[in-house]
């Protein structure tokens, strides 16, 4: 990254401005072909990976856990498990290039221009899932649910995907919930503003 110009957007004064540059560099990669290797090569952090940890590993640290917060933990996980999520999600859908990360410190604006780095996640996606990511991402929070709304269909959020992408967002919300919740002692802001997040999504 430091051979790269530019700063990363979450340094920017506006970083809502950038926004739709990274919407069309998003869709411009999504558009590329789905050839081999790609084309068998989930991007590593896929929504069937972050549910298999939601499902397999989370509820086990939750069970030898016992503070103030995990009560709500359960909870929220149990609403997650019957709300229809995991199938929705598991349905196939058309596949995308995906670069994987979503985290906006890996993309770095220069005066009229964009760049981005680190794909060492990419692989296949699909565009609900990745439009979710890039608003759930934790590296996100400080640009306001109101300027990422006028941003989905440039994510390629429609009639047809939006029920996935609404059940993607719930489920990487949920993710960064249980990451931060394992550091709640030392992140403890970031981890009570994520939780009332996921309260707020599936409310």
């Amino acid at each position: 990254m430091s051979f790269v110009p530019g700063r990363p957007i979450p340094e920017l004064t506006n970083p809502e401005l950038v926004l739709p540059w990274i919407a069309a560099a998003t869709g411009a990669m999504q558009a590329l072909p789905m050839a081999e290797p790609l084309a068998s090569w989930p991007r590593v952090d896929s929504i069937t990976h972050y549910i298999a940890r939601l499902t397999d590993i989370w509820p086990q640290q939750l069970a030898a856990a016992d503070d103030a917060h995990t009560g709500k933990m359960r909870t929220l996980l149990d609403r997650w498990e019957a709300s229809g999520d995991v199938g929705l999600l598991r349905r196939p859908t058309p596949a995308v290039f995906s670069r994987g990360d979503a985290n906006l410190l890996n993309w770095l604006s220069e005066n009229e221009g964009l760049h981005v780095v680190d794909f060492e996640f990419s692989g296949w996606s699909d565009r609900a899932v990745d439009a979710a990511d890039h608003i759930e991402h934790i590296s996100a929070r400080q640009v306001p649910d109101s300027t990422w709304r006028t941003l989905e269909d440039d994510f390629g959020v429609n009639r047809q995907n939006r029920s996935r992408f609404a059940a993607a967002r719930r489920t990487i919300a949920l993710r960064w919930l249980a990451v931060l919740w394992r550091r709640r002692d030392e992140r403890e802001p970031e981890f009570l503003a994520q939780l009332d997040r996921v309260c707020a999504l599936f409310s």
